[in-house]
């Protein structure tokens, strides 16, 4: 289909379908339900028990899952480092890191 059959000669852009200073959610992140919120606040200390008797599980890969939510939660998640070759070829580090 060519531009000039479907009426419409604007392409759009990827990365940035909002006008400058525009919000894609002016209103934020929706607001959790107090109750719920509660509810889970009381379930805190048992999901928290569950999870340290999963580190002694016989299974690996459950044992190794626990330790490391509990790891994450305690010390926060380790960097993430990559290495990136550009079209020059000279390696490149990026580090990403997430912000609580």
């Amino acid at each position: 289909m060519t531009a000039e059959s479907s009426g419409n000669t604007e392409r759009k852009v990827r990365g940035r379908p909002f006008k400058k200073g525009q919000s894609g959610n002016p209103n934020g992140r929706p607001k959790i339900d107090p109750e719920v919120k509660e509810a889970l606040r009381a379930a805190t200390p048992k999901a928290v028990q569950k999870l340290i008797q999963l580190i002694d599980s016989n299974m690996d890969k459950i044992a190794l899952k626990a330790c490391c939510e509990v790891l994450d939660r305690v010390i926060g998640k380790p960097e993430v480092v990559s290495k990136l070759e550009v079209t020059d070829n000279t390696p490149k580090t990026i580090i990403v890191k997430w912000q609580d």
